[in-house]
């Protein structure tokens, strides 16, 4: 069941513990403003049973929060540090008061981004997009330093939920990515040693057919999947033990940025 937001929490209502006032130009009152939360709550509510179980959290704190941790680039823990020290962010979420105490868990993020499925997100993002443009403001500037100018542009409300046109990372897009890295490694040293042997064999186009079986299903069992990445940890663990081989070698070296890749390399492997 969701539970609706409540209206009276407004700009001139809000108390603070210090008899201060917010500022009406601060970044967040303008984007609260700005942000067609009645829309959002349309979008948040279809989640919910109409009377089944316990209300949840409305949908100014769930995207909210996840529009704070976004925008600040924070972690789950740090997002809630920050509301709980921040009036303008709690007013942000559509607290009527400041509360000194943590409105949420850190944990309750992992249930907010679960419930927005991709075309929630895009139907969030195209709502915001469409409303930033009434209001007349720029669609190429985000003004972050709190003296006032507009929030605009296109606004993602999470960094694990993203629009179709960017692949979402997992664990075998990962492995694929190394392992093609490790590819080039390979060549760059086979290029740049000026060896007489014969270069490495890495299997590639072979690796990426495997890759390619797996990744371009929607779903893929847990088996299979695991079947996938064990292929491509095995591809990307030969490719490194010959690069460590071609390093042995007397005048075989690496520049310091693909030195740092490998190293990097040997982390995803690990």
């Amino acid at each position: 069941m969701l539970r609706k937001m409540d209206q009276e929490g407004r700009f001139e209502n809000f108390l603070l513990p210090f008899d201060g006032k917010l500022k009406k130009d601060n970044r967040w009152v303008k984007l609260a403003a700005a942000i067609p939360w009645e829309a959002l709550e349309e979008i948040y509510g279809k989640k919910f049973s109409p009377k089944m179980g316990r209300p949840g959290l409305n949908v100014r704190i769930a995207v909210g929060a996840l529009i704070i941790k976004h925008k600040l680039n924070l972690t789950d823990e740090e997002t809630v540090e920050q509301i709980m020290e921040n009036p303008y962010l709690q007013y942000f979420l559509g607290y009527e008061e400041f509360q000194e105490k943590a409105p949420f868990d850190a944990s309750t993020l992992v249930y907010f981004r679960a419930r927005f499925e991709l075309e929630d997100v895009n139907a969030i993002n195209e709502l915001l997009i469409k409303t930033m443009s009434k209001s007349g403001k720029p669609a190429s500037k985000d003004d972050d330093d709190g003296n006032g100018g507009g929030n605009s542009g296109k606004l993602l409300i999470d960094a694990t939920a993203v629009p179709a046109d960017i692949k979402y990372p997992t664990d075998l897009d990962l492995l694929n990515t190394a392992r093609e890295k490790s590819e080039r490694l390979i060549d760059e040293l086979h290029e740049e040693c000026k060896t007489s042997e014969k270069k490495p064999r890495t299997y590639r186009n072979t690796a990426r057919r495997d890759y390619l079986r797996v990744a371009k299903k929607r779903k893929v069992k847990k088996n299979i999947l695991r079947a996938a990445m064990r292929k491509q940890l095995s591809y990307l663990g030969r490719n490194l033990n010959n690069i460590d081989k071609m390093l042995a070698k007397p005048d075989c070296d690496l520049d310091k940025k693909s030195k740092e890749l490998l190293d990097v390399l040997r982390t995803v492997y690990k």
